[in-house]
């Protein structure tokens, strides 16, 4: 699972964000990281296979213009640096992050389909490459593509289309629909963060300084929050300074679990971290995963996460740090696991 940042306000977002993410990416990121801020009319965007010390030591994405910006950092499932976020629309006016997999909507995502409309529309794509790579789908002729790419695409197609830049996000995750979460820059909007959630997880918070999007509340700054929220599931969001606006996904891609089971879930994780070991959100999410009725899609991490919050705020969870190995030979990545 990928773990991504937002930040919109009155404070330079690229500091921001980096403070965001070095909270929360040993959680599941850390192999691929990108970030991306608007400024004076123009996108910035740096990214590099690696974890964020390597992103602030390899190119001078701490010093990136703008009060607005987004930060990925990614699991380790494969690719190139063109296989990290943030993707660029081809005119580079619009970048694009993104957490999750088809999942649930494996069978009936038509990866190919989409490709080949947006071939057709004249779109390239930078991830693309002439062989499979690690589990990601195959176009008909072997080749493969990064999904979120393709949904970078898809966005900026429609948004031409529809003059929109949320509106068009709303219809290319209606169509294109995978259990997953995003957000995305454009200079058509300069002054907002497109959000789009099925299911995945994604809060929402706000302070005097700014708006801020995390895949937990956990990478927050301190606990001053006007307000805090997980993004609705199967909605479409547009995030200025000053508030934000959100429509439903129509048709509905999915059907995410409502209401969540908050109640089950704390019971699990705390069952599992009664042993005194660390345990990471994969192990976490295995003793949990039976608290979520058949039928549903699983909303499973925001609820761990939201479990583990609100142990840190009681002073009952201890945040065990370690390091893996990284994408490429010779790096390493953070990994988080809670005990």
């Amino acid at each position: 699972m990928c773990n991504i940042a937002g930040y919109l306000g009155s404070e330079r977002a690229a500091p921001v964000l980096i403070e965001m993410m070095a909270r929360q990416e040993g959680w599941g990121g850390g192999h691929y990281t990108g970030l991306a801020t608007i400024d004076a009319g123009r996108l910035h965007w740096r990214k590099v296979v690696g974890d964020l010390d390597r992103l602030l030591t390899q190119t001078d994405a701490a010093d990136l213009p703008g009060t607005i910006g987004i930060l990925h950092s990614r699991s380790p499932s494969g690719g190139d640096r063109e296989w990290g976020h943030p993707f660029l629309s081809p005119d580079e006016s619009l970048a694009y992050i993104a957490n999750g997999h088809r999942g649930a909507f494996a069978a009936t995502t038509d990866v190919d389909a989409v490709a080949a409309r947006l071939r057709a529309a004249g779109y390239a794509f930078r991830s693309h490459v002439p062989q499979q790579v690690g589990t990601y789908p195959t176009l008909a002729d072997g080749s493969c593509v990064h999904f979120s790419d393709l949904m970078c695409g898809l966005i900026h197609h429609e948004a031409s289309r529809c003059g929109s830049l949320w509106e068009g996000m709303a219809r290319a995750y209606a169509a294109f629909p995978g259990e997953i979460v995003g957000l995305a820059l454009g200079l058509s909007d300069p002054e907002a963060i497109q959000v789009a959630r099925i299911s995945m997880p994604m809060m929402l918070g706000r302070t005097a300084t700014g708006t801020y999007l995390a895949t937990t509340a956990m990478a927050f700054p301190g606990s001053t929050a006007d307000w805090l929220m997980a993004v609705p599931a199967n909605a479409a969001l547009r995030v200025t300074r000053d508030g934000f606006t959100a429509r439903p996904l129509e048709p509905r891609p999915g059907l995410p679990a409502d209401p969540l089971p908050w109640g089950a879930v704390e019971s699990a994780v705390l069952a599992q971290l009664a042993d005194g070991k660390a345990h990471g959100m994969g192990a976490l999410g295995k003793a949990s995963a039976a608290c979520w009725p058949e039928g549903c899609i699983p909303q499973s991490a925001l609820a761990i996460y939201e479990v583990l919050r609100g142990l840190q705020r009681a002073g009952r969870l201890e945040v065990v740090r370690q390091t893996v190995a990284g994408a490429e030979p010779g790096l390493t990545a953070p990994r988080f696991s809670a005990r």
